[in-house]
C-alpha cells in the first residue's frame, strides 16, 4: 500500500498512457485492420525493416558486418543510409520475433514509445523539481502532442522524440550537479539513432542552454565559461558515435535534397503562416495524412516536394499557458518564443533547422518540449494567470478558429460536399478551447485540468489513429495478400534456381510491374522477397544513380521515386527475368516464357548479360546528349568530359561478354571473365568510393561512368575480379570512436577522483 502512496502521481500516469493507447489501437485489433500503414509506412518503414530483418541474418551467417545491401534500389550503403536513420534500437530488439508482422510490431512499439516519452518527461520535471501534478500534466501533453501523434506513422522519427526529454534532463543534471558523462552517452545514443534530427537538436541546443543559462542567472555573464565543459561532452559524444556519423555524413553530402531551399524569407503559399497563425489551438494530426479535402488547408507541399504541416499543439490548455507565458514578466520566455516564431515565419530559419535544405518544421517537436515546460510553473498556479489576456487569447483564438479555415479552404480548394464534415473537427476544437478557457477562468482544481486533457487528449488520439480513414484502409488480410503475391521471403529465388542451376553464379534482376502483380501498394516489396529489382521510393538512394536520368529517366513523380521501363537500361541493369501478368507487361520483346510461378507468367531475357560488360570504344557526355539514344549505352562507355582521354586508354578490341560466374556475399563479389583484348568494364550497381576492385591480385582504380555505375579498367586474358565495400568514412570513423571512448572513460576517470576527494 506504502509503494502505491509513494508513486500515486506515476502509477496515474502509466494508467492514463495506456488507457488512451488502448482506445486509439484496440479498433484495429478488432475489426482485423492493419496498424497506421500510411504511404511512407507501406512503401519504406514496412519493407526496409524486412531489409534490416535480412542484413542481420546475413551479417550473422557470414560473421561480416551490414554495410551493403543487394536488393535495395540497384544496391546501396546500407551501413550510411538506413542502419542509423530509418531503423532505430526499437527496431534491433524487434528482429528477434520473426512471427509478429510489421504491422503488430509497430503497435508494440507505438505503445512503448509513447510510454518511454511520458516518463522520461517525467524524469525530466523530477530533474527540475516541478511538482508531480505538472509532471504528471506534461508528461500527457508531450506524450501525446500533435507532433507524436502524427509521427506514428513516421515510427523513426517518433523514436528520436521519445528520448528528447531525458537528453535535455542531462544537461539540467549539468546545471546541478557539473556532471557530463551521462550527457556524453546520451549525446552518442541519440546521434547513432537519428543523424538528420541530431543535427536539429545540436542547433537546438544552443538556444536552450542560453535560455536557461539566462532563467537561472539573470545574466549572460559567464556563459561562455560554463558552457565549455558541456560543450567537450557534446564533441566527445559525437566522437563515440563516429563510426556511424561519418560515413552518414560522407554519404549524404552527395544527395540531391541537401543544400535545396525553393524558400528564402516568404513561403510561396500563405498556408504556412494560416497553420503557424493557428498552431497552438489546432490539433493538426486531425488533418495532415487524412487524404481528406481539408487537408489541403493544413499542409503545404513546397516545389522541392517538402511536407510543411505545423504540429504545435498539445492541448488546449497547453495553447492558453504558451500566451500567458509569453505575455508574463519573464522577459527570457518572450524572447525563446520570439525566436521560434520568427524560425517559423521565416523559411530561412527552417532551412537552418533543416540542415540548410528544403525549410521543414520537423524541428518543432523540441519547440513543443519547450513549450510544455514553459507552462508548467502555472499548473500549480493557476490563481497567477492573466485574466485580461486570457480572455483576449479566447476571444481571438476563437475567431480565428471558426473563420480562418474557412476563408483558406476558398482559397485553396473549391467548396465541395466532403468539406462540413470535416469541418466539424474545427467546431470541436473550439467547444474543447472553450472549456479549457472556462476552466482556467474559474481557476478550477487540477484534477479538474487533468482529466479535461485526457478526455481531449483522447479524442485528438482516436481521431489520429483509427478515426483517420487513410490509417486503417487495409485490413490484415489485404496486407498479407499483397505480401505474399510472390509467396514467402527466398521463394521465388529458389524456383528460379530449378529453371536454370547457373543462377547461382550469376547476377541478375527480375522485372516485376508494380500495379500488375504489387497492385501498386509499394515499389519495394523486393525487399520482402529478397531479390533485386528495378523500381524503388526510397529517399536514401545512392546519390550517384541520379546521373542515369541523363541517359534515360528512372526517376518518376519524384527525385526519390524510381522505375525503370527503359528497355536498354533494363538489359544494361543486368535483368534476366520478368514476372507479369500477361506478355504485354513485358519490357521488351526478346522475353521468352520459361516457366509459370504461383500463377503467373515467368519469362527469361536472352539479352540478359552477367554482372558485367567491357566496352572497347567511348564517347564523352555532352556526345551522348546529341545523341540521346539509350541504346549507346549497351555497346559505348559514356563518361564525364573530363574523363574520356583518361579512360579511352583502357580501351581494347571487342568484347562484351559477363562474367563467367559470380559469388555475391553481403559485402563482397567474386567472379572471373576471360578477355580476347583489354578493355574497361562497368557493373551494374551505382558508382561508391566505398568499393575496392582486385583484378588478379592488384587493386585498380574505380571510375563513376555510364550514368551513375561503376566502373574499372580489366587485362587482357583471365580477370578474377574481387569486389570488397566497406563504406566510405567506416575506418576514420573508427578511430574517431576509439578516440571518443578514450576521452569518455577519462572522464568517467576524473569524474571518479573529483567525488572521492570530496
Amino acid at each position: 500500500m506504502d509503494f502505491f502512496k509513494k508513486n500515486k502521481k506515476i502509477i496515474i500516469l502509466i494508467s492514463t498512457v495506456l488507457i488512451i493507447m488502448a482506445i486509439c489501437i484496440l479498433p484495429y485489433i478488432l475489426t482485423d485492420t492493419a496498424f497506421i500503414l500510411s504511404w511512407d509506412m507501406r512503401t519504406q518503414y514496412s519493407l526496409f525493416y524486412e531489409n534490416l530483418k535480412t542484413a542481420f541474418e546475413t551479417s550473422i551467417q557470414e560473421g561480416t558486418l551490414p554495410f551493403f545491401s543487394w536488393t535495395t534500389f540497384l544496391g546501396n550503403n546500407f551501413w550510411a543510409s538506413k542502419l542509423f536513420y530509418y531503423h532505430d534500437i526499437f527496431d534491433y530488439f524487434f528482429t528477434v520475433f520473426k512471427n509478429l508482422t510489421y504491422s503488430q510490431i509497430v503497435m508494440i512499439q507505438t505503445v512503448i514509445k509513447v510510454m518511454g516519452a511520458s516518463l522520461f518527461f517525467y524524469y525530466y520535471c523530477h530533474i527540475r523539481n516541478y511538482s508531480k501534478n505538472a509532471a504528471i500534466y506534461g508528461s500527457i501533453c508531450f506524450g501525446f502532442s500533435a507532433w507524436a501523434l502524427d509521427s506514428f506513422c513516421n515510427p523513426f522519427f517518433l523514436s528520436f522524440y521519445v528520448f528528447t526529454p531525458l537528453y535535455f534532463a542531462c544537461i539540467e543534471n549539468y546545471f546541478v550537479k557539473k556532471k557530463i558523462s551521462v550527457y556524453i552517452l546520451a549525446t552518442a545514443f541519440l546521434a547513432i539513432t537519428n543523424y538528420y534530427l541530431f543535427y536539429t537538436l545540436s542547433v537546438f541546443t544552443i538556444f536552450y542552454f542560453v535560455f536557461r543559462y539566462y532563467q537561472i542567472n539573470l545574466k549572460f555573464s559567464g556563459l561562455i565559461k560554463c558552457s565549455l565543459p558541456l560543450i567537450g561532452a557534446y564533441f566527445i559524444g559525437v566522437f563515440l558515435s563516429g563510426f556511424a556519423l561519418i560515413p552518414e555524413l560522407l554519404d549524404i553530402i552527395g544527395n540531391s535534397r541537401l543544400g535545396e531551399s525553393s524558400s528564402f524569407l516568404v513561403y510561396d503559399s500563405i498556408k504556412p503562416y494560416f497553420a503557424i497563425l493557428l498552431g497552438i489551438f489546432t490539433p493538426t494530426s486531425l488533418f495532415l495524412n487524412h487524404s481528406l479535402e481539408f487537408q489541403s488547408v493544413f499542409e503545404t507541399i513546397s516545389s522541392n516536394n517538402t511536407v510543411l504541416g505545423v504540429l504545435c499543439w498539445a492541448g488546449s490548455i497547453h495553447g492558453f499557458l504558451i500566451v500567458q507565458s509569453f505575455f508574463s514578466k519573464k522577459r527570457e520566455n518572450r524572447f525563446i518564443l520570439l525566436l521560434f516564431l520568427l524560425l517559423l515565419i521565416i523559411p530561412l530559419g527552417s532551412s537552418l533547422m533543416h540542415g540548410f535544405s528544403e525549410p521543414s518544421f520537423r524541428w518543432t517537436q523540441f519547440m513543443v518540449f519547450l513549450t510544455i515546460v514553459l507552462t508548467l510553473p502555472y499548473i500549480d498556479r493557476i490563481e497567477t494567470i492573466n485574466d485580461k489576456v486570457l480572455k483576449w487569447t479566447y476571444v481571438i483564438g476563437a475567431i480565428l478558429m471558426i473563420i480562418l479555415p474557412i476563408v483558406m479552404h476558398n482559397i485553396t480548394a473549391p467548396m465541395e460536399v466532403g468539406f462540413p464534415i470535416e469541418y466539424s473537427r474545427i467546431v470541436l476544437v473550439v467547444i474543447s478551447m472553450t472549456i479549457a478557457f472556462l476552466i482556467l477562468r474559474k481557476n478550477l482544481e487540477f484534477k479538474y485540468i487533468y482529466l479535461f486533457t485526457v478526455l481531449e487528449i483522447t479524442v485528438v488520439a482516436f481521431y489520429s489513429t483509427f478515426g483517420n480513414p487513410y490509417t486503417k484502409q487495409f485490413s490484415n488480410k489485404t496486407v498479407y495478400g499483397v505480401e505474399h503475391v510472390l509467396k514467402d521471403k527466398n521463394e521465388l529465388n529458389e524456383y528460379l534456381y530449378t529453371l536454370d542451376e547457373e543462377n547461382r553464379n550469376q547476377f541478375y534482376r527480375i522485372y516485376v510491374p508494380a500495379s500488375a502483380i504489387y497492385w501498386d501498394y509499394s515499389t519495394n516489396l523486393n525487399l520482402n522477397y529478397n531479390f533485386k529489382g528495378l523500381m524503388s521510393y526510397d529517399s536514401t538512394y545512392s546519390s550517384a544513380i541520379l546521373q542515369m536520368n541523363e541517359i534515360s529517366s528512372i526517376s518518376t513523380y519524384l527525385a526519390w521515386a524510381f522505375d525503370i521501363q527503359d528497355s536498354n537500361l533494363i538489359d544494361y541493369f543486368s535483368t534476366k527475368y520478368a514476372v507479369v501478368s500477361n506478355p504485354d507487361q513485358l519490357p521488351h520483346q526478346n522475353f521468352v516464357e520459361v516457366g509459370i510461378y504461383n500463377d503467373f507468367p515467368v519469362y527469361e531475357n536472352i539479352n540478359y548479360q552477367n554482372f558485367i560488360r567491357v566496352y572497347d570504344k567511348a564517347i564523352s557526355l555532352s556526345e551522348y546528349k546529341k545523341i540521346n539514344d539509350s541504346s549507346v549505352i549497351l555497346d559505348t562507355l559514356i563518361v564525364d568530359d573530363n574523363m574520356i582521354n583518361e579512360l579511352s586508354g583502357y580501351l581494347g578490341g571487342s568484347n562484351f561478354e559477363g562474367f563467367d560466374w559470380v559469388s555475391l556475399e553481403q559485402n563482397t563479389f567474386v567472379g572471373d571473365i576471360e578477355l580476347k583484348e583489354k578493355g574497361f568494364a562497368t557493373i551494374s550497381i551505382p558508382f561508391d568510393k566505398g568499393w575496392k576492385i582486385i583484378v588478379n591480385g592488384v587493386e585498380v582504380s574505380t571510375y563513376n561512368v555510364q550514368g551513375g555505375t561503376l566502373g574499372f579498367p580489366l587485362e587482357k586474358g583471365y580477370n578474377h575480379v574481387e569486389g570488397y565495400f566497406v563504406p566510405s568514412g567506416f575506418k576514420l570513423g573508427i578511430v574517431v570512436s576509439l578516440t571518443g571512448l578514450i576521452l569518455f572513460i577519462g572522464v568517467v576517470i576524473l569524474q571518479y577522483k573529483k567525488n572521492f576527494s570530496k
